[in-house]
Parts: structure tokens; C-alpha cells; sequence
């Protein structure tokens, strides 16, 4: 894992809940000032956004050193580029990389060729339906494995006793503030949320109010991790970065087997 890639890794792991900016018809720009304010330095967002090419630039200009994650990522570019014809800001992963974005997450697996192209660089949170297929993505050099809630059947087979803790799970889907801790306790490493169901029932959407429910949001995963891993958030805390990687219980599998 190259030094760029270890340090948004690290990132990651120390937001420990990361916001989905999904297709809801709320204002992008006042929802990253909400997660900038907040203090958060990695966003996903998705591609079922309209607004996705322009927006990619304002972001750059106007927050540099916020990480951007591409959610909703297909890469057969012969389908994306089918796809255009009614998705128009549907992008291959390479204009995307070209867009100086971070990393790729996906409702699907990613090929191994897909892999090895851009695991050295972006980080990479493909799909899985199956523990197998954790396996194979993360064996291909994926960082995180994302599965979908809030159902934590497949978290807690991928997490248990037989299969070592193999890979980190990034855990979206349904994750409200009673399912989060749940989810931990199965064996989630981070969670996601989108903002339609954050801010669901909400009135009168500002700044303060999104930065508000961010934090919340962020602070119950943390201390839910914190009870699980208590050893990696110490270290995550106040050691070294090789201190805390030490206490990452699939570190290595997650990054350093391609170097």
C-alpha cells in the first residue's frame, strides 16, 4: 500500500462513518459545507447524482483536501458507456480517476483486471453477496468489502469464528442510529448512510442542522467500535500508524499483499 493510499486509509478508519450523497434532491453544496464543518474528510458520492460532473470540479476548488469516494461505479465501460444514452453522468472508472477522485465503491465486484489496475492507486470497496466473493475481491486486492443492510446475516458469516476475519466490512443500507451498533457488534469495520435517510422527516435543512446530525451519526459508530475494538481504537488514537495497523485485525490481506 502505497503512502497516499495508507494515508486515506487511515482517514477512513478514523472517521469511521462515512455519508452517502445519493440521488435525494438536496442541496450538494450545503451538504458538503455540512461535512466539512463536521470535520469530515471523506465523502462518498454516487453516480445516481445528477450533478455529478459539476459538482467534482466545485468540490476541488473549494475543498482540496476532502477525499472523494465514487459510489455506484460499474467497471465494463461497453455497459457505461451503453448507458449514457440515459445516464449521462454515468462515467468509466478511468474518467473518473481523471477527475482526481480517490476511490471507487460499487453495488457490484470489480474484475480482477479492474484490480490490479487501480488497487495501487484509488481505494477500492467493491460488492459482495457472498463470503466467497469477499474472498476473491479482497484476495484481487480490494480494501474494504461493502455489504448491504440492514440484514447482518452475510456480516456475521463473514465475521465469524471459521473465516478468521479475513476482510473489513464497509457496511451500508438501512444503517439508522439503532441499527449502526448492531452492525458493529456483527463485525463492521465502518459504516455508510445516505443523506435521505439522515435527514428523513426533516424540516428546514441547514448547515447547522446536517452538521448536527452527522456528528451524531458518527459518534455512535465510534463508540460502538470502540467497545468491539478497543486495542485498534487506542492505537488509532495515540499510537503510531504502525501501532495501529498492528491492531487492524485484517490489515494485511486489506493492502499489503500486492507490494
Amino acid at each position: 500500500m502505497n503512502k497516499d493510499i495508507q494515508k486515506l486509509y487511515k482517514e477512513f478508519y478514523k472517521q469511521a462513518f462515512i455519508p452517502i450523497f445519493v440521488n435525494d434532491g438536496l442541496d450538494a453544496k450545503l451538504q458538503v459545507e455540512a461535512c466539512v464543518q463536521a470535520g469530515f474528510k471523506v465523502i462518498e458520492y454516487t453516480q445516481r447524482r445528477e450533478d455529478l460532473q459539476t459538482i467534482l470540479p466545485w468540490i476541488h476548488e473549494t475543498y482540496p483536501d476532502l477525499y472523494i469516494l465514487i459510489g455506484s461505479t460499474m467497471d465494463n465501460d461497453l455497459i457505461v458507456k451503453s448507458q449514457q444514452r440515459h445516464f449521462p453522468q454515468l462515467l468509466t472508472l478511468e474518467e473518473l480517476a481523471e477527475m482526481n477522485v480517490q476511490g471507487f465503491i460499487s453495488m457490484l465486484k470489480y474484475s480482477s483486471t479492474t484490480m490490479q489496475k487501480f488497487r495501487d492507486t484509488h481505494l477500492m470497496i467493491p460488492c459482495a453477496s457472498t463470503a466467497n466473493e469477499a474472498y476473491d475481491q479482497i484476495s484481487d486486492g480490494a480494501h474494504f468489502i461493502k455489504v448491504l443492510g440492514p440484514d447482518l446475516t452475510l456480516v456475521k458469516q463473514i465475521s465469524s469464528a471459521p473465516l478468521f476475519k479475513f476482510c473489513p466490512l464497509f457496511v451500508t443500507g438501512g444503517m439508522d442510529l439503532e441499527q449502526i451498533p448492531l452492525a458493529i457488534e456483527a463485525g463492521a469495520m465502518l459504516i455508510a448512510s445516505g443523506f435521505d435517510l439522515m435527514l428523513k422527516g426533516q424540516d428546514n435543512i441547514t448547515v447547522e442542522l446536517v452538521c448536527d446530525i452527522l456528528k451524531k451519526y458518527q459518534a455512535v459508530v465510534i463508540n460502538a467500535r470502540t467497545v468491539r475494538y478497543p486495542k485498534m481504537t487506542e492505537a488509532l488514537n495515540n499510537g503510531t500508524t504502525e501501532d495501529w495497523l498492528k491492531q487492524v485485525p485484517n490489515y494485511v490481506l486489506a493492502g499489503d499483499t500486492h507490494e
